[in-house]
């Protein structure tokens, strides 16, 4: 035994305590560490980020009961998310988050892109507005403008109503939205439901039916369920620097210092129409008030640039259609992509904007805005496409 070595003595003593020597990647006690896996890769969605495309894909990862940790939300314009999905880009793999006409449009020019889940999962959530600011509308002929701004809108819809024009009237806001026909449109509409009444824009603004579409549908209340959550959303997502007031009814009914407003006032003085009586209206355009109204390429905020297409509205600076005249009001149209329009509103270059609920929050805290009337909600619009 004096020939062993002090190894073999050492090893031979382990032994006998029922252990062995640590082995490199062995805890000392000689038991195999546990196996670490590798972290996965979070799934990168494309998409406008705090915008209405970000609110869409959380609402429903929450609703699938997913994990949104799996998940990373990258800042892409829509239209630049679709190109690329369509030319079948790489850094778009995981996904894009965008509305239409980009769903319809990369649906038809890439066969494999699939919708994995979209805005029929939280029914009237999203809802397309026209928001003005209250500076806007405490100027002279402020008022004014913002219910001729709404009797262009219900004089479009009536259009739409009509058999008759109905077909043409689509066509039209297809060539204004996209590059859809007739029955593309006839698609898209039924994803984009239209508020095409007075009396559903105020339902929804008064707690009534919010979602008065087609039957089997159940929708929260717009007023105690949807709103308080949204504003809740954006100020505990980085959207906005404070949590956003809101208030329903009148600039004498809403607290002092509400940021938004949702005011059915509009939709009441224009029931029925003034156009319909035009005596006492203004022939010299270059003399009224003048305000600015911007909209994006979306079906029901199309329908603006359909008015001053089919004559109701002039949008040109200094000249008047028939409803422009009839309100004594000049409506200046601006047609820009949907983050200019944000941006521009919030910046004070736009007297009145089209713009979702949640997209309208951060604005008014830096400009009290009063949301006038609803256009549209999202029922299928808002997507979030894959291929794999």
């Amino acid at each position: 035994m004096k020939s062993l070595t002090l190894s073999v003595v050492a090893a031979l003593a382990l032994s006998a305590c029922g252990k062995k020597e640590a082995q490199p990647g062995e805890p000392s006690g000689g038991t195999a560490a546990p196996a670490v896996a590798a972290p996965q890769p979070k799934i990168a969605v494309h998409g406008l980020e705090k915008s209405v495309s970000q609110y869409v894909f959380d609402r429903c990862v929450e609703k699938r009961g997913a994990d949104p940790t799996k998940y990373v939300f990258k800042n892409m314009d829509p239209g630049a998310a679709a190109v690329a999905m369509q030319q079948r880009q790489t850094d778009v793999a995981g996904g894009i988050m965008v509305w239409n006409p980009f769903v319809i449009d990369t649906l038809s020019k890439r066969p494999d892109a699939r919708v994995q889940f979209d805005s029929t999962a939280i029914p009237a959530e999203v809802i397309d507005m026209v928001v003005v600011a209250q500076a806007a509308l405490d100027k002279p002929g402020g008022e004014a403008f913002a219910k001729a701004t709404a009797e262009t809108y219900y004089a479009v819809n009536a259009l739409i109503a009509d058999p008759a024009t109905r077909d043409a009237t689509l066509i039209a806001i297809g060539e204004r939205f996209s590059s859809q026909g007739l029955e593309g449109m006839r698609k898209v509409v039924q994803q984009t439901l239209f508020y095409n009444s007075p009396a559903r824009g105020i339902g929804l603004f008064t707690g009534g039916d919010a979602f008065p579409f087609q039957s089997g549908v159940t929708s929260e209340n717009f007023q105690t369920a949807i709103m308080p959550r949204v504003v809740d959303y954006v100020a505990t997502h980085g959207w906005a620097d404070r949590k956003p007031t809101i208030a329903f009814g009148t600039k004498a009914q809403a607290p002092q210092g509400t940021n938004l407003r949702f005011d059915t006032s509009y939709m009441e003085a224009v029931r029925t129409p003034k156009t319909r009586d035009i005596k006492g209206g203004i022939t010299d355009c270059a003399k009224a008030p003048s305000f600015t109204l911007a909209w994006s390429e979306y079906p029901s905020w199309s329908t603006f640039g359909v008015a001053h297409a089919r004559g109701l509205i002039s949008g040109e600076k200094g000249k008047c259609g028939p409803i422009e005249r009839a309100y004594g009001v000049d409506i200046e149209l601006k047609e820009l992509e949907y983050g200019p329009c944000i941006d521009g509103y919030a910046s004070g270059a736009l007297d009145a904007v089209c713009l979702t609920n949640m997209d309208a929050l951060a604005p008014s805290l830096g400009r009290p805005s009063v949301a006038i009337m609803p256009t549209s909600t999202s029922y299928g619009a808002d997507a979030y496409l894959v291929t794999q």
